[in-house]
């Protein structure tokens, strides 16, 4: 294969998103589902990834500043996202002891 042609091919791969293994910040894409629940006083918010990422993913934020990518699929995911909604609905500030 010419150079001329392989540059652009190689260009265009590098153009995709970021993706972090199990870990999702701003912009990024998750590859990777943590595997076990984690105890809803530990998480602070959440977001959805980017509707340009190949794999869908709900990006749990927690009071230890991680990043953790969940399979949005899973129930206790589910329940997770109800559970921040809920809390930031609350007007006063909510305790973190689990």
């Amino acid at each position: 294969m010419e150079l001329t042609v392989l540059i652009p091919i190689l260009q265009m791969r590098s153009l995709r998103h970021r993706e972090a293994e199990g870990t999702n910040t701003g912009k990024e894409c998750c590859s990777d589902y943590i595997k076990k629940p984690i105890k809803f006083c530990k998480l602070v918010s959440y977001q959805k990834t980017s509707v340009d990422c190949l794999k869908d993913a709900i990006v749990l934020n927690t009071i230890q500043n991680n990043t953790i990518c969940a399979n949005p699929n899973q129930p206790w995911v589910k329940s997770a996202v109800k559970y921040l909604k809920r809390r930031k609905s609350k007007t006063r500030p909510a305790s973190h002891s689990c």
